[in-house]
């Protein structure tokens, strides 16, 4: 790496994190464990890559109109999850990380998820190798190879290209949605999904292993937050009374408990981020708790594409004028 690049990396990391890159910060420490945990936590560098001409797009993709995005479409930011909540029982598989959507260019989400097949298989191999650390993989299961990935790509381009189609013969494609049985269609996902559906509101799993169950339980006076000195920290009496009073009305039903959550995600792990816990006023039983679930509350810096491309939200700016 030459010294120009370096000094790059280091400008572009400390505008975004408020500081240079240091193993004190337990954002920069996950970014130094991979290559693909890197590019996780370091959206804002793929788009000044891109801005710089470091990163090429086809002229042609110029033409394509301005659309909704992720922002940090990677393979880590999809998931099985439940549709309203905890308190849901409907398993969707979808995007779970939208801190860097906005307005921009569906070529930027495409070009971040095919780059991402490639270090998720390089993380992959550096796990079994010993290379890097992870809890989250089996090193004694195979890894796919650069074929399969070139492949996966392949196929992702061409189902994105088809319902891209489909969607202007008829824009109600949009609101599709792929009714999954994993019976009658077994896959990859299978073994994930029936997890995440034990794992559900009336599921067998839940009271034991669902996100709630492990972050919640019921105390003498109804439920609060588990103490766990790694996740959370009780908040002072102002603080909690502001929170609380600023972001109730947006609840669907009340608040029971907020704590201050740590050390969670990757490119965002440094910001200030708070769980609420939302359900049915006290009192509280087993049956209650299936009602309730975690709202995530956390601070927002601007999103990674649109500190580069400002030009965007003047465009919409002008077309909110204009209509």
């Amino acid at each position: 790496m030459s010294d120009h690049r370096l000094q790059y990396l280091i400008n572009t990391i400390t505008r975004v994190d408020g500081q240079k890159p240091s193993p004190r910060l337990s954002k920069h420490q996950k970014m130094a464990t991979s290559p693909f945990v890197f590019y996780r936590g370091s959206a804002q560098l793929f788009y000044a890559d891109i801005k710089g001409g470091i990163i090429s797009i086809p002229k042609e993709c110029e033409a394509v109109p301005l659309t909704s995005v992720m922002g940090d479409c990677h393979t880590s930011n999809f998931g099985f999850l439940t549709e309203e909540g905890s308190h849901g029982d409907t398993v969707i598989f979808s995007p779970n990380d939208f801190d860097d959507a906005c307005v921009g260019r569906a070529e930027w989400d495409v070009l971040r998820f095919l780059t991402s097949l490639h270090l998720a298989k390089v993380h992959c191999d550096g796990v079994v190798d010993g290379r890097y650390l992870s809890d989250d993989i089996n090193p004694t299961k195979p890894v796919v190879s650069f074929k399969q990935v070139s492949d996966a790509q392949q196929a992702f381009i061409a189902s994105y290209v088809e319902t891209c189609k489909r969607v202007v013969d008829n824009a109600a494609v949009l609101n599709e949605a792929v009714d999954y049985c994993p019976n009658a269609v077994p896959s990859k996902l299978t073994k994930l999904y029936k997890k995440a559906k034990a794992r559900s509101a009336g599921g067998e799993d839940f009271l034991t292993k669902s996100a709630l169950a492990k972050a919640v339980h019921l105390v003498d006076d109804g439920l609060a937050f588990r103490t766990d000195e790694e996740k959370f920290s009780s908040l002072n009496e102002h603080t909690y009374s502001t929170l609380l009073n600023v972001f109730a009305p947006y609840m669907d039903d009340a608040v029971v408990d907020i704590v201050k959550r740590h050390n969670a995600g990757t490119g965002s792990v440094n910001m200030s981020r708070y769980y609420f816990l939302v359900g049915p006023s006290k009192p509280h039983n087993p049956t209650s708790f299936s009602h309730c679930h975690i709202v995530e509350v956390k601070q927002q810096r601007e999103a990674a594409p649109l500190h580069y491309f400002p030009s965007i939200k003047t465009l919409l700016i002008v077309s909110m004028r204009l209509t």
